[in-house]
């Protein structure tokens, strides 16, 4: 019950949740105010990588919020990540270490919900975007965008 270490870098703008990969030996630091992912040796504490967006540079970001939310990690390591203002896709595979292409969402997606229960990975996952009140159905693995589904007002859930 007591802080044990402290991950600072200047990568970090309003780090926003943090994941583990499956040996927890990377964790990955989603900004929510940075265009980034701060990877870093859960070992030595030291950044190893930064995973950022086509089209936007390792930073803060214009809007509030505007960066990434949450980045979750699916039973078979794949990691996904929505990009707030660019409406983007992250996609990362921890196993491997090697990144996918980004995939086009809605409007101000929000979380890419990779759900899994006793390491079962679903066949889709839904990614909500606030900017026009659609969801993205997404496929597991190869992270093919399979189709925008129309949502309610998301004022209603405010």
């Amino acid at each position: 019950d007591s802080v044990v270490a402290t991950l600072t870098d200047a990568s970090l703008v309003v780090p926003h949740q943090v994941r583990f990969d499956q040996h927890a030996l990377l964790a990955f630091v989603p900004s929510i105010g940075g265009n980034q992912i701060t990877v870093f040796d859960a070992n030595s504490r030291l950044v190893v990588d930064t995973l950022v967006v086509e089209g936007q540079a390792a930073g803060s970001c214009a809007g509030d919020p505007c960066g990434f939310a949450d980045a979750q990690i699916a039973a078979d390591g794949m990691l996904y990540a929505a990009h707030i203002e660019s409406g983007r896709l992250l996609v990362y595979d921890t196993v491997t270490l090697t990144r996918l292409p980004d995939r086009q969402l809605g409007a101000q997606p929000w979380i890419a919900h990779v759900e899994h229960f006793d390491n079962l990975l679903p066949s889709h996952f839904l990614v909500p975007n606030s900017g026009d009140d659609t969801l993205t159905r997404v496929a597991s693995g190869d992270a093919q965008v399979v189709d925008t589904l129309p949502g309610g007002d998301s004022e209603v859930y405010a």
